[in-house]
């Protein structure tokens, strides 16, 4: 083994995945000449293949692995696991991954299993699965320190800066990140530390943008632009190009910044780099949007939402494409599409807000509340610290509370303007949908399905719903058939079963009084409940919620604020 092993793990910050290739190509029968290698031999073999012949590298890490089996050593056995996997795709590396941390999971070393933890974190940060990433980042980082090993502490406290980011503390990034080149020009620079040096100015870039610090976003820019040529790397190059771009769009210099922004779009397209074409298209958008060519902007907005319907995840930054999308049909009066991208603006907050949450808490409570510990301990005694803790606690939990009442009543605002416009594009619809095919399959005559599907017309045109008498039973009665037929018939025409047919049709008539009808939204909620056929106000609450996500109570404050 090197000196350094650790030194191999930084190559995998934006390349984790390129080593993957199809292992059903190779027979796993290891010949017996490898078997006769020591260990050292077979990973520098495995080393120097594993960019250009993968094919040989992964015999080499195999035999790797089986010669570590078959003398039962349990670190050889990790770091096979670790060869393995690295040439395997991510959904396989991960089992590798659990299963070299099960082999040293009661005996921790120097190296693992943070180590492990480490990788996955990278793993999961690349299939954005952002908040199984931190948690695996702040276990390794956890037990780096508690090791003393610098090399796994950096790269750590490097992606656990990157998500930190995210989540919108950009000069606590920018602290950590900025140790990085102070770190890495003590070392002797290879190309693996050539590809992390550059990824930290990029990391600089960005999240000094974000920060308002638009001179310092363009030095970063420019140091990566620079020492990218040097090194031949146009992954990086381009990844700059595009930084650039959106650095100049903050400088307020729209022409420059889209010309930028459109020369990095071709090679973004041809690595599949989805979550920075998606900034691209965003940012493209935007100034198309500001430049008064709008029609051009929503061609690249929409190829925003087409990445985030693939990958489920959108920088928290560039959810304003949705609000472009949203005002550019609210201007056209198209409401059908208008009201298609707030739901998917919807889609996007729940997402965003579900890592922000998990983020924000374990980012806090297991990364700098230890750190914030371990540097006044030793000056303040142990009570004092209680006291600390507490405060700390008291405002973190404050100002959580915050944040999520604030994202709540975001939430529920967009639910509120929602609503009002389902029901302005829900005034031209017809309440019974048929669909001949399925009805065909529920084996009841023509004649009885027309019967009753007009009986339903007349039930719901005559609002014969408010009156909180009617059962399943009843309603069938009424419309001279059985409660078999009935509820098989409002199954199939409507997509659910009576009890929310039926509250649904007293909800939405409520709905329509409340946004039409000035003296009913003086009416309590018990007094509306009954008028609309509920028999008691909390059967009336829990059916509106069900349907619409609010409370009457907040839904009738909201109106009137109107």
């Amino acid at each position: 083994m090197p000196k350094n092993p650790d030194k191999i793990i930084c190559y995998f910050l934006l390349f984790i995945n390129c080593y993957v290739f199809s292992q059903k190509q190779i027979n796993n029968v290891i010949p017996d000449s490898l078997k006769e290698l020591g260990y050292n031999r077979l990973y520098q073999t495995y080393k120097s293949n594993k960019e250009n012949n993968k094919t040989i590298a992964y015999k080499y890490a195999l035999s790797y692995l089986k010669k570590a089996k078959e003398n039962n050593s349990k670190i050889e056995i990790v770091k096979g696991y670790h060869y393995v996997g690295a040439l395997s795709s991510n959904e396989k590396y991960l089992k590798y991954l659990d299963s070299a941390i099960a082999k040293v999971k009661d005996r921790h070393n120097f190296v693992y299993p943070s180590k492990s933890y480490l990788f996955k974190g990278y793993v999961h940060y690349e299939d954005r699965e952002f908040r199984k990433a931190i948690d695996n980042l702040l276990i390794s980082n956890k037990l780096a320190r508690k090791q003393g090993n610098s090399n796994l502490m950096f790269y750590s406290n490097y992606m656990i800066s990157i998500l930190t980011d995210r989540i919108g503390n950009h000069q606590d990034a920018i602290n950590i990140l900025k140790e990085y080149p102070k770190y890495l020009k003590d070392k002797e620079i290879t190309k693996t530390d050539t590809t992390l040096l550059l990824n930290t100015y990029h990391a600089l870039s960005v999240a000094s943008y974000k920060a308002k610090k638009i001179d310092s976003s363009a030095y970063f820019n420019s140091i990566g632009i620079s020492k990218s040529l040097k090194s031949k790397k146009k992954d990086f190059y381009n990844l700059f190009v595009l930084s650039s771009g959106v650095t100049l769009y903050g400088a307020k210099e729209l022409s420059k910044s889209l010309d930028s922004i459109e020369k990095a779009i071709p090679f973004l397209k041809k690595m599949d780099n989805k979550p920075n074409l998606a900034v691209a298209y965003f940012y493209k958008g935007k100034i198309l949007y500001e430049t008064d060519r709008k029609d051009e902007s929503i061609v690249y907005l929409k190829k925003l939402d087409t990445i985030f319907q693939i990958q489920n995840d959108v920088l928290p930054d560039i959810r304003e494409g949705y609000e472009l999308l949203i005002k550019y049909y609210k201007e056209k009066k198209q409401i059908k599409e208008q009201l298609i991208y707030t739901e998917k603006l919807v889609e996007v907050d729940k997402v965003l807000n579900d890592n922000y949450k998990h983020l924000q808490t374990n980012i806090i409570k297991d990364y700098y509340t230890p750190i914030l510990i371990s540097k006044k301990i030793d000056k303040e005694n142990k009570v004092f610290w209680k006291i600390i803790y507490s405060v700390f606690t008291l405002l973190f939990v404050t100002f959580f509370g915050f944040i999520f009442n604030y994202y709540r009543q975001k939430k529920y605002k967009l639910k509120f303007k929602t609503l009002l416009e389902k029901q302005e594009v829900q005034k031209n619809k017809s309440n019974i949908k048929t669909n001949q095919n399925k009805l065909d399959k529920l084996k009841i005559s023509k004649e009885i399905i027309t019967q009753i599907i007009d009986g339903l017309h007349i039930f719901e045109s005559e609002k014969k719903f408010l009156n909180s008498k009617y059962s399943l039973s009843i309603l069938a009665k009424e419309l001279k058939t059985n409660s078999s037929y009935l509820s098989k018939i409002i199954n199939f025409t409507k997509n659910k079963n009576f009890s929310n047919y039926i509250n649904d049709l007293r909800v939405d008539y409520a709905i329509n009084e409340l946004n039409s009808n000035t003296q009913f939204k003086l009416y309590s909620i018990k007094a509306i409940s009954e008028e609309v056929g509920f028999k008691n106000t909390e059967s009336f609450s829990k059916a509106f919620h069900k349907k619409t996500g609010l409370y009457p109570s907040y839904f009738i404050k909201q109106l009137n604020k109107k």
